[in-house]
């Protein structure tokens, strides 16, 4: 008997170790220092680098922990040491500790126990102690509505400089004499820095003879995304609409940032008469530089500008016309054990995306798989992953796991590596030190035939 209750409680132990089924994932997690995990049906999953967060899962840090969230909803959070925080896609629920809430450019709600807060464009801090919340504004303004029945105290906002205190359904706001900056400097309420180029490519223009004068973006109205994934090769095709407002015709000019290690194959723009394939410009041997047509010669023509970054001169684009650019790149997914993961990134650091009139990306996996993980509340059906937004602006990635039943056979792989150093006796000339190499794993097993002795 003892043997058996000994048996049952083992089996217990190793059941209570399993991870739950996969889930929907609704942000991204980062340590920042000390202990920070993920807890969900009694599954814990310590965060040693940048993880997915699937829905209803817990972000937990330690005594001497901090970590980060970048909700797909939009907005990003700091965790000070033991903080307890529910994730779920339309907001965060706060159980203990103290957070900092980074909610520019987006829109992001905090529940707790005692109410409900809503900061767009704002930056905010909230922690719950007891039965107590706490809200600090530090920029911006901040909805809120205290919980249990409704009272002229029991909502209301709160702005820049301001506190709040939420306890027994009402809410208490008052001039902040002094905050306590917990963060170490992260909490920065100032405005964001110079914008650079961004995934979500944007068309600028101006009239030919406006030199030395900013050129305006023109509205986009579309940005639809089709990728596909086979094994760990993903292709991703985007195709973006945009409108020209103005009463004049403008030379455009489109910028777009592509994932790391991504290789662009094809461009082409439709100006109106359908798509007409366009130059891709190798990287000149001097640097990256921007080769121009003649001003007035209609042309479109692809040039690097930079790691990742791509320029295109678009004319002409008349007025009142719409505008098509297609861009197509192939790359090898990331793999970490059974799981292999498609990124389509649309946030950059310093950079506001553009609104887009449609959001449509549909991802369509090739080959059998175990399970998926989508985020952005994305709908699975079958082997396509689709999202769709009306009027929106991207405040985050998009995230897809493939899981595997079992780690597959990688095969051939491909990497790209720049140009090895010059050997000593090397026959032929030597790499320019500019060049970049596409290198080839093959296996070779089975490939000599049985008599030879190689």
């Amino acid at each position: 008997m003892k043997r058996f209750v000994l048996a049952l409680v083992a089996f217990a132990l190793v059941a209570c170790d399993e991870p739950p089924p996969p889930a929907p994932t609704v942000a991204s997690a980062e340590p920042v220092r000390g202990a920070f995990s993920l807890e969900r049906e009694g599954h814990e999953e310590v965060v040693l680098g940048p993880t997915r967060v699937e829905h209803e899962a817990a972000a937990v840090t330690g005594e001497d922990g901090h970590g980060t969230l970048r909700l797909d909803a939009g907005g990003w959070v700091l965790l000070a040491p033991s903080t307890r925080a529910v994730v779920v896609l339309e907001e965060l629920r706060l159980q203990s500790g103290r957070v900092w809430i980074d909610a520019r450019d987006a829109e992001v709600k905090v529940r707790t126990d005692e109410g409900e807060l809503r900061g767009v464009d704002a930056t905010f801090a909230v922690s719950r102690d007891g039965d107590e919340t706490r809200v600090y504004a530090a920029s911006g303004e901040i909805a809120f509505v205290a919980s249990g029945d409704r009272t002229d105290q029991s909502e209301g906002n709160v702005a820049q400089g301001e506190t709040l205190v939420l306890a027994s359904g009402r809410g208490r706001v008052e001039p902040a004499e002094l905050w306590e900056d917990w963060t170490g400097g992260l909490a920065e309420p100032a405005p964001r820095r110079e914008a650079v180029p961004g995934y979500v490519g944007i068309l600028a223009g101006r009239g030919l003879e406006e030199k030395g004068v900013a050129r305006r973006p023109m509205s986009l109205r579309a940005h639809e995304v089709s990728a596909n994934v086979r094994g760990d090769f993903a292709s991703t095709e985007v195709v973006q609409t945009f409108f020209n407002a103005e009463s004049q015709t403008l030379e455009g000019e489109y910028r777009l940032r592509v994932p790391e290690g991504a290789i662009v194959h094809h461009f082409a723009v439709d100006l109106g008469g359908g798509f007409v394939d366009a130059t891709i410009q190798p990287q000149a041997a001097n640097g990256y530089q921007i080769l121009w047509e003649q001003p007035y010669a209609p042309t479109s023509r692809l040039s690097w500008d930079g790691p990742g970054r791509l320029r295109a001169r678009v004319h002409p684009v008349e007025p009142g016309s719409t505008v098509r650019v297609r861009v197509r790149y192939t790359e090898w997914l990331e793999r970490r054990g059974t799981r292999r993961t498609y990124v389509y990134p649309m946030v950059t650091e310093g950079q506001t995306p553009p609104m887009a009139g449609e959001l449509r990306l549909q991802v369509t996996i090739q080959g059998a798989v175990a399970a998926t993980r989508a985020g952005m509340g994305a709908t699975v059906d079958g082997s396509n992953v689709v999202v769709r937004r009306s009027d929106h602006r991207p405040s985050a990635d998009f995230f897809l796991d493939l899981i595997d039943s079992e780690e597959t056979d990688l095969g051939a792989r491909a990497f790209v590596a720049d140009a090895p150093p010059p050997v000593l006796g090397q026959i032929g000339p030597a790499a320019d030190g500019n060049e970049r190499f596409v290198l080839f794993d093959l296996p070779t097993e089975g490939l000599a035939s049985e008599d030879s002795d190689e």
